[in-house]
């Protein structure tokens, strides 16, 4: 099981959207922003791509099981 990152490291606040369209009785909408605190190391990023990579990897293998599967 993973564990959340540290508290320290992101803030998550609450910013008002505001529409492109102007409106009589505007709606009032929110949006959750995650917004990291300091750049995010290479070493992190790094590991994200090859996440990507992986699960790409693994689609591509679901996608040709499936294929082989139907011909006869």
């Amino acid at each position: 099981m993973t564990s959340p990152l540290d508290r320290s490291l992101y803030e998550i606040v609450m910013e008002e959207k505001c529409d492109p369209i102007i409106y009589l009785n505007p709606p009032t909408h929110y949006e959750l922003t995650y917004r990291p605190k300091e750049p995010i190391p290479e070493t992190l990023a790094t590991i994200i791509g090859h996440v990507f990579g992986d699960l790409r990897s693994a689609l591509d293998y679901i996608a040709q099981r499936i294929i082989r599967s139907g011909t006869p």
